[in-house]
């Protein structure tokens, strides 16, 4: 396994986020307890990094968080660097 390249990887993993979940839910829980949504957002997105990295998705050669994009390909599918939850931003 790579590793992550979520420029918040290291706070989360150091703080044990994720040791010993045995489900989702449990996920939820812990990821919903943090403080501000911009927590929540940036916990989210290192599971997904992860997630994305180990299990076998058809057709994923690479996965990237957030605005680590490269230009090349944020050119190419037209996306914008911000989060408003509204989609086609990064």
């Amino acid at each position: 396994m790579t590793s992550p390249t979520h420029p918040k990887a290291p706070r989360y993993l150091q703080r044990g986020l994720f040791d010993g979940l045995k489900n989702f839910r449990g996920l939820e829980a812990r990821i919903s307890a943090l403080a501000t949504a911009q927590e929540r957002g940036e916990a989210f997105e290192v599971f997904a990094e992860a997630y994305l990295a180990t299990v076998a998705v058809e057709k994923a050669k690479q996965v990237w968080p957030g605005a680590s994009v490269p230009p090349s390909v944020r050119k190419r599918l037209a996306l914008t660097i911000g989060d408003n939850g509204r989609g086609r931003h990064l």
